[in-house]
């Protein structure tokens, strides 16, 4: 689409067309800016929801730079994306636009390894880690089995494995994988914590950090690959738990030096009394979260993410989770997506509240990136655990992903949850 010069408007460049950027696209327009957006695929989610719709990497600095030159734009935000924040913080700095925090700060919180250094500093609970290149000998790594490898700095799960041996072959292969997604060819390898993992979802509110609601990670490796089963929205922690997170977030905050005003999101392992901090980021996280927060809880974090972009102070009114809510992912084998049926059933007959279709007809599917097998999320309430279970294997078993040719392209693609795995994995957290 061509740009059309409009004095009357401001101008937001958007980086990364996914689902929860349409949302932040439509409040930009709503607020009065004509929206631009970059994504190298060819028909990303947001792209509907934009004036126009460059295909450059998000990632590339200096397509970003020229580009927001060229539209005169007034913001650069990427609320709901990990690395590009760091490209979206340089390029504000750089023309001297409004942007929450400082690129040496955008660093830091990218940037996994530096990330992992100031927690260690700070007494932010974290694994024992190292940092490799392609190079490394596993006689050296000096850590406990089993090991993750994954980029220093790269984005989504993409790159990431897990060894559980001695092995030199595998962990080799491991390394040289990851370090492809990295730009720097930076390897983090640290331990494995066994443990619930969880994220974290919150704010910073005149500089204290306040947590949201806590999700519950239910995953499975299914061929090497980890896939994610479901993610459940708990009402309420363990009091304890809450306690400590607040605590860990607060620090955090002070270490980082964060904004007064900003989104959180944390991902942590649960083990026992212990938390162990994985990673965090101060965004939006990406997937389901804001739609539960605003369907549930009445706030608004696109919103409060646009408002700290422009340095506003936003004071969160809103109400605590009253139900679980279950994000149920349904994934597809490798060809080319058309679309899905029986959502609208299950929509209509209360089994499902709504769903969230994560990719376009015509879009290739690979089995083995998660992120692209991930063709649509459900979202389900209940007033129980047992309610969302439930629902989640009804719709489950009621709905199908069918591609070009209308085939079928499940075919067992999605590992089945059992009750089992919801309760084993919330017996830390509630």
């Amino acid at each position: 689409m061509k740009y059309t010069e409009n004095n009357n408007n401001h101008v937001a460049v958007i980086l990364g067309g996914t689902v929860p950027h349409a949302e932040l696209i439509r409040q930009l327009k709503d607020r009065g800016y004509r929206t631009v957006l970059i994504d190298y695929f060819v028909n990303p989610p947001a792209a509907a929801f934009a004036d126009v719709h460059l295909r450059d990497s998000a990632m590339d600095y200096d397509a970003v730079l020229r580009i927001a030159k060229e539209y005169h734009a007034d913001l650069i935000l990427s609320s709901c994306l990990d690395q590009q924040i760091n490209v979206a913080m340089r390029a504000a700095e750089e023309l001297g636009i409004a942007h929450p925090f400082s690129s040496e700060t955008a660093r830091k919180v990218t940037d996994k390894k530096m990330m992992k250094k100031i927690m260690m500093d700070n007494d932010i609970p974290t694994a024992r880690y190292r940092l490799v290149d392609d190079q490394v000998d596993i006689a050296s790594i000096n850590l406990n089995f089993p090991l993750i490898v994954k980029p220093a700095d790269s984005c989504g799960s993409a790159g990431i494995y897990r060894i559980d041996t001695d092995d030199k072959e595998k962990f080799d292969a491991a390394v040289q994988k990851a370090a492809r997604f990295s730009p720097t060819n930076n390897v983090l390898v640290e331990e494995y914590i066994t443990g619930t993992e969880m994220s974290v979802h919150g704010y910073v509110e005149a500089g204290e950090a306040r947590i949201l609601f806590g999700t519950c990670k239910i995953s499975t490796l299914a061929g090497g690959i980890t896939m994610q089963l479901s993610n459940l929205y708990i009402p309420r922690l363990k009091d304890s738990l809450q306690t400590k997170l607040e605590t860990i977030a607060n620090k955090i905050v002070k270490a980082f030096a964060l904004p007064a005003y900003t989104p959180l999101f944390m991902q942590c392992i649960v083990k026992g009394d212990d938390i162990y901090v994985i990673e965090f980021s101060p965004r939006v996280a990406g997937g389901t979260s804001s739609e539960v927060a605003r369907i549930y809880t009445g706030f608004d974090l696109i919103g409060y993410s646009i408002d700290s972009y422009l340095g506003k102070q936003t004071t969160y009114q809103g109400r605590k989770l009253s139900k679980y809510v279950c994000c149920f992912p349904i994934y597809a084998r490798d060809g080319i997506f058309d679309h899905i049926t029986g959502a609208e059933e299950l929509r209509r007959d209360g089994t499902v509240h709504h769903e969230i279709l994560l990719k376009s007809k015509g879009d290739h599917i690979e089995w083995s990136k998660p992120s692209s097998a991930n063709v649509m999320k459900y979202l389900i309430d209940g007033d129980s655990v047992d309610e969302c279970f439930d629902k989640l294997k009804k719709a489950d078993a009621a709905t199908d992903i069918i591609d070009k040719d209308g085939k079928s392209m499940r075919g067992g693609a999605s590992p089945r949850l059992t009750h089992e795995h919801f309760l084993e994995r919330l017996s830390e957290l509630i």
